[in-house]
């Protein structure tokens, strides 16, 4: 992975108070992500994070939820997040790795969200995979598409990690062909099933399977629980909720007994075993045992998830806790300096440090580990059983030690890093202690990990007697190398003798290698010793737990995670990365040997000054992992807005997030609604007073519901209304009263009923499901009655950022001084059709007038400058409106002669920007676009281009979150129009808003022509190959007819004249002379070279005697004189037009030519990447961004590269290179005008196919007020053909000069005759060839032939009845010299 990827996926950190940390690291932070990570799995991550940063419900809320509230949000987000299917199970197939890189994701930014697409989807269809058969892979289809919800129930109340002590029973029903599934008792129930207790229709229920009486063990069945339309349960079931938790509220434990339930056979998952239709067991394990490890394989997926689970609590905890430990200072030097960071200190070190390292050692091991079990997995699916059981086995002997180890060491880290950070850590903000909640389930679920260990170590009791015959095959992951030579490693004794030797990573290993054999035959020994005196196989383990077994599974667990730490970190390539991951393996392996000392020294294995050793050099370890800290956890934090601790952010200001998150938390600084509760105790102390007096009651709610009814009504006139939203709340509730429905015409009415208290810039969940429905069903009044104007402005403030509110519908709001504070002003030129009503009571001396209403709105079109000041429309008294003004009116259709800011990015045809001296003149389709609005909208244009407009072009986010190029002025507010060739897509929706699309424009690649010059095959290119080969057979052909014929008409003579009996002397003169013309075709070789001559048009010698052979003769003219002029006529067309290239027109070629493909934006990239075609994601792959065309038409030239745009900007592109000395004016832009082709490059090549066609349009910012007009005459400017024109219009210039070029090339050249030269020169070798062969003939043949006689070579010639060899070979060179 380069570094420029990395760089693209982890921008720089933010700049402040964590700098100096990272200034004195010694690796690049970003390459140590590899050691754990691949680009896929990096890629994943970021696509996961970047989905849920822009989506509203996964917007982290700023209080403290309900239970209920908790599951409800859960929910959203899990089918929000499972509908953008990030990861299907075909990318799992291809990449087990990635599978772990999800679950990193989603529990990075929240755990009960994580657990539920975990339960619901991944495992509930892993296992029916792993466990099923074809016809269970309906359910899974179900599954994938959401159709169903799954759980997996294992645990019973009084069961858990003991499987085979289930008590649910599956009896078998062989006349039904049923399942009969049964609970006996609530201690049988299946509880704490994830999912379950609200939304799952389906769950994996494990039970006994008993057939025939017999009970065959743990079987897995997919039993339906409740219906998916309605979610009620089945008859038979009893389902429900176990309540509330420590922690991970938000997924909804259940628990469910079955009354003699009945299910069909087939879903039983029976892959593994299970009964045929008589009810008689089958499975393809011999040994029983054989299959419950199988079984057991499929079950460790929990456990091995849970590793990682845990692993990703802590990686959130120590990135927490270091972070801070950089920031945090305390005390200092005696001379009153700077005070120190706790970081430096050693305590601090010590109980922060090991765990970073233990941090790594678990995260690379998960990575592999779960690796692991995937691949299992997929074997399982697939069918392979090679080594099934045995691995099986082992992944459940190492998921029953590394869980709880995982566990216990991710509780105690956290814990630690909740007091390393002091009293902030206890902050809810700063978020340790949901982790430390959520981690307290990973130390009991899926086994309580006491008891869990237990496992292990009864596993590894029974392999002790047998440790001298184990090999590779017994351990297929390899846990059990600390076996090898185990009896020689028992007799050794450590040797280390000083700090460094103690602390190398080998000597470490070594110690740990020991310690497992030491304490697995310390254990097998005890357990042997307790039989001998009398006790039970179970009584005789159960006294053999505390410092023995318990310590055996663990240290086990540790042994391996240690080498498989190690040995990855000797694999990495990076050096100075090697360099501190090898110190993280030695800080890890001896913290953990030091909790295991007494160990040592008991067994002998250490001696004197060793332990001292160890100690000393785990001081020294923190000592030199302090200044590479930070940088370490960089690499180990998900993003800010992910990790969501106001001690934990990338930018260490960790003061300035609490006091943003003390002044903004809800009400902090609010009277409490209980005040009275303190300032009157004894009302509730001593009894209850009335303090109705203590209430003034302000009522105007009648004269504000007269208004509001006038307003709705008068918009319902003019059908201007779709559905109105009220917001309100409990003050101003009953202005909604039905007085208000009853006296307003019928209209779809939503009203939504908001909390004093509730903070609208993250509103509940109910308020923003409302809102959001609302927006949906199209509302487009908005009656927003709040008593508190900041509830307001919050309100207005989300719902124009997240969109959820119309911007454009109507406004009805209460006049409030804070709407208009300054940092509100953005949203006044987004929310223009708002009226404000301002309650007045006029008093003169005692007396009070009645109550008047002040009506105003926005002063839109006008520039809001400094302060904002409402227009008044109209003023409400007595009942009535005084002046009878529309409220509402269309404020876009005259702006006024007001300026617009328009931002524009130059790209043809859109945009063209023509050079005049030192000014720039802009022209193109959007430009005449804009000065058609300006006029019809009456307003002025004020253009200018984006800062490094050449370099940012259209923008991209930032690392600091904001956006560069025409976007980022969007984005900012800073435009209110802009032109730049916009593409209509979903990417420019989300961050600006779009006019309708005015054309479509076809988006492919530029490409290089091949430098294959076909000139010299002029003379064949006429004709195709199928073409020359019938004219080469009808030549040869006809020539043989003519021979026959000739031959035919000779003896036809010799027959007349032996009927007249003529003399003799006549007959043989008849016989030695041919009639005249006959001799054309009276030999084979003659009449070939004939009949080639008639072909070329060349007339014989004299016309042949014998009328069948003139007859065929005049047709034989016929076809010579056609194929002529067919010949001429295409050699003339292949003269007269350009020379045939050799291009690329589709993207299969694209691909095949293993050319480099670029274009501007990742944007660009990632449309590739998602391609659903295999060679579309291909060059996604290979996509390269770049910012400049005309560095990307160079590489084109020289045949490395291809770049995508559209057809008219790659069209004007392509001139523009080839015009590149003499600078000429070419309509709106400057170009030159005479070639660039230098030797060797390429002609460029537009690709004749399209790979999308793109809507284009104008860019407005978010929830411009101007869009709905300009929609409006843009579709009138459509209509009227003038786009088209336009277009035209930028491009004619640049097709004329192309076509002119074309016309150049048509022209005949010396090149264009290459095909003459070679005809020419390939005739005179040949002659030159056949005149050797015929001086060689003569000399070597004819003349040493016995009957030659050089007087009477016509005697010669006719004695002879057959030609040599070399003389046809002569004849057929010198036919075709004659055709050359």
């Amino acid at each position: 992975m380069s570094d420029a990827e990395l760089r693209y996926y982890f921008p720089d950190l933010p700049s402040g108070p964590l700098d100096k940390y990272r200034k004195k690291a010694t690796f690049d932070w970003r390459r140590m992500k590899l050691v754990y990570d691949t680009l896929e799995s990096i890629q994943l991550k970021n696509d996961i994070w970047s989905f849920m940063e822009g989506h509203p419900l996964f917007k982290h809320p700023d209080k403290s939820l309900s239970m209920d509230e908790q599951r409800n949000i859960a929910v959203k987000r899990m089918y929000a997040y499972y509908n953008e299917r990030f990861l299907p199970i075909e990318k799992i197939a291809q990449d087990p790795r990635i599978f772990q890189a999800e679950a990193e994701a989603l529990f990075m930014f929240d755990s009960s969200l994580a657990v539920k697409v975990s339960l619901t989807f991944r495992m509930f269809s892993n296992t029916i995979q792993g466990s099923g058969r074809g016809h269970h892979y309906d359910i899974i289809e179900d599954i994938e598409k959401a159709r169903i919800g799954g759980c997996f129930a294992l645990t019973e109340v009084s069961h858990g990690s003991n499987a085979k002590g289930m008590r649910t029973t599956a009896t078998y029903c062989p006349e039904k062909k049923q399942f009969i599934l049964h609970s006996p008792d609530f201690e049988a129930a299946k509880f704490w099933v994830g999912c379950l207790g609200n939304c799952a229709t389906h769950a994996i229920v494990y039970a006994m399977l008993i057939s025939k009486g017999t009970n065959h063990g743990l079987h897995s069945f997919i039993v339906p629980i409740r219906d998916p339309k309605t979610l009620k349960p089945f008859a038979g079931v009893i389902v429900g909720d176990i309540g509330e938790k420590i922690g991970l509220n938000g997924v909804d434990n259940g628990f469910v007994m079955f009354n003699n339930y009945h299910i069909p056979k087939d879903l039983a998952l029976d892959k593994l075993g299970g009964v045929d239709d008589n009810g008689d067991y089958k499975t393809p394990f011999r040994d029983p045992n054989k299959r419950f490890g199988a079984a057991l394989g499929v079950l460790s997926g929990g456990r091995v998830h849970i590793t990682s689970i845990s692993t990703n609590y802590l990686q959130k905890a120590i990135v927490i806790a270091v972070r801070y430990s950089g920031v945090r200072k305390q005390f200092g030097a005696d001379d009153g300096s700077e005070e120190t960071t706790i970081l430096e200190y050693q305590q601090q070190q010590i109980r922060l440090l090991p765990y970073l390292a233990t941090t790594y050692a678990l995260r690379i091991f998960c990575s592999w580990f779960g690796t692991e079990h995937v691949k299992m997995t997929i074997d399982n699916m697939m069918g392979v059983t090679d080594k099934a059981a045995d691995k099986g086995i082992e992944m459940h002997a190492l998921s029953c030690a590394i869980k709880p180890l995982s566990g216990w060491s991710a509780r105690d880290a956290i814990q630690n890093c909740r007091e390393a950070c002091g009293g902030h850590g206890y902050l809810q903000a700063a978020r340790i202690g949901d982790i430390r909640n959520d981690n307290d389930a990973n130390c009991t679920y899926e086994g309580e990990n006491s008891l869990l260990v237990q496992q292990t170590s009864n596993w590894l009791l029974g392999l002790w007697p047998q440790r001298n015959s184990l090999t590779a095959e017994h351990s297929p992951l390899g846990s059990l190398g600390f076996l090898q030579e185990v009896d020689n490693v028992l007799t050794e004794a450590c040797r280390v003798k000083n700090v460094q030797d103690m602390i190398n990573p080998q000597n470490l290993i070594q110690i740990y290698k020991w310690l497992t054999a030491y304490t697995l035959k310390m254990t097998y020994e005890k357990v042997n010793k307790l039989k001998q005196y009398g006790r039970t196989n179970l009584q005789a383990k159960n006294e053999s737990q505390s410092y023995n077994a318990v310590n055996l599974s663990i240290v086990y667990g540790e042994n391996f995670i240690l080498n498989h730490f190690y040995k990855t970190v000797q694999q990495f390539e990076d050096i100075s990365c090697r360099r501190v991951l090898l110190k993280l393996v030695s800080l890890y392996g001896a913290f953990l040997l030091e909790k295991h000392m007494a160990t040592l020294y008991i067994g002998g294995y250490f001696s004197k000054d060793q332990g001292l050793f160890l100690r000393e050099g785990i001081l020294l370890l923190c000592g030199e992992i302090a200044p590479e800290a930070i940088a370490l956890v960089d690499t180990l934090a998900p993003p800010d807005w992910c990790l969501n601790s106001v001690l934990g952010m990338a930018d260490g200001e960790a003061y300035k997030h609490i006091q943003n998150n003390v002044m903004t938390y809800p009400r902090s600084m609010t009277r409490p609604d209980w005040w009275k509760d303190v300032v009157y105790w004894d009302t509730y102390v001593h009894g209850v007073c009335d303090i109705g007096s203590i209430i003034k009651d302000i009522n105007i709610r009648k004269d504000l519901q007269n208004i509001i009814i006038t307003v709705l009504n008068d918009l319902a006139k003019r059908n201007d209304v779709t559905c109105i939203t009220a917001i309100t709340d409990d003050i101003y509730l009953n202005v909604f009263d039905g007085g208000l429905f009853k006296r307003t015409t019928p209209l779809p009415f939503l009203t939504i009923v908001v909390r004093e208290n509730e903070d609208l810039l993250s509103p509940n969940f109910d308020t923003l499901e409302s809102i959001s429905r609302a927006k949906d069903d199209g509302c487009n009044v908005y009656v927003i009655l709040l008593a508190n104007g900041l509830q307001v402005t919050r309100l207005l403030k989300f719902g124009d950022r997240y969109r959820l509110l119309n911007t454009r519908a109507k406004f009805i709001l209460l006049y409030d001084i804070r709407l208009f504070h300054s940092d509100f002003h953005y949203l006044w030129k987004r929310i223009v059709n708002a009226i404000f009503i301002k309650h007045h009571k006029k008093v003169i001396g005692k007396l009070k007038s009645k109550p008047w209403f002040d009506i105003s709105t926005v002063p839109y079109p006008n520039p809001i400058k400094g302060v904002f000041v409402p227009r008044r429309v109209d003023i409400w008294r007595n009942g009535r409106f005084q002046y009878g003004k529309e409220l509402f009116f269309v404020k876009t259709s005259n702006l006024n002669g007001e300026i617009l800011n328009v931002v524009y990015l130059e790209h043809v045809p859109s945009v063209v920007i023509m050079q005049q001296n030192v000014s720039n003149k802009v022209s193109g389709v959007e430009v005449e676009i804009l000065n058609t609005l300006s006029q019809k909208m009456n307003f002025r244009p004020n253009l200018y281009q984006p800062i490094n407009a050449d370099v940012y072009k259209w923008g991209e986010k930032q690392a600091n979150g904001s956006y560069s190029g025409l976007l980022g002025e969007m984005v900012s507010g800073k435009a209110d129009v802009a032109l730049g060739n916009l593409q209509y897509t979903p990417y420019h929706l989300d961050l600006s808003d779009l006019s309708i699309p005015y054309t479509s424009q076809c988006w492919t690649f530029l490409t290089p022509e091949a430098l294959t010059d076909n000139s010299w095959k002029t003379l064949i290119l006429p004709f195709k190959l199928n073409m020359w080969v019938a004219v080469l057979l009808v030549l040869l052909v006809t020539g043989s007819i003519f021979f026959g014929l000739a031959h035919f008409y000779l003896n036809l003579i010799t027959f007349r004249e032996d009927l007249k009996d003529s003399r003799q002397v006549n007959k043989e003169k008849s016989q030695g002379q041919k009639p005249v013309g006959l001799y054309l075709f009276g030999e084979i070789t003659n009449s070939i070279l004939y009949t080639y001559g008639m072909l070329v048009v060349v007339s014989l010698p004299k016309l042949p005697t014998g009328w069948s052979i003139r007859l065929l003769t005049g047709w034989y003219w016929l076809y010579c004189i056609l194929l002529v002029v067919s010949y001429r006529a295409s050699m003339t067309a292949i003269l007269a037009n350009p020379a045939p290239r050799v291009t690329i027109d589709n993207l299969n070629e694209l691909v095949d030519s293993k050319l480099k493909c670029g274009g501007w934006g990742s944007e660009t990239k990632k449309f590739f990447q998602q391609s659903l075609d295999e060679k579309g994601q291909k060059i996604g792959d290979n996509f390269e961004h770049i910012n400049d065309p005309c560095e990307a038409a160079t590489r084109i030239a020289r045949g490395v590269f291809a770049y995508y745009d559209s057809s008219d900007f790659l069209k004007y592109l392509s001139v523009k290179r080839k015009k590149a000395s003499t600078i000429m004016d070419v309509g709106n832009f400057t170009m030159n005008s005479t070639e660039v082709d230098g030797q060797g490059e390429r002609n460029l090549h537009i690709m004749s196919d399209c790979v999308v066609n793109a809507p284009i349009s104008i860019g407005f910012h978010k929830n411009s007020p101007l869009k709905p007009l300009v929609d409006i005459y843009l579709k009138q400017i459509i209509e009227v053909g003038l786009i088209e024109k336009w277009q035209n219009d930028a491009m004619y210039k640049i097709r004329t000069l192309d076509t002119s070029e074309e016309e150049i090339k048509a022209l005949i050249n010396l090149k264009k005759m290459y095909c003459a030269f070679i005809a020419l020169a390939i005739g005179y070798t040949i002659s030159t060839l056949c005149l050797l062969c015929e001086y060689a003939h003569w000399n070597l043949v004819v003349k040493r032939d016995p009957t030659f006689d050089k007087y009477n070579l016509d005697e010669y010639y006719k004695s002879k009845n057959k030609k040599t060899l070399i003389t046809y070979l002569c004849i057929l060179l010198s036919i075709i010299n004659q055709s050359l």
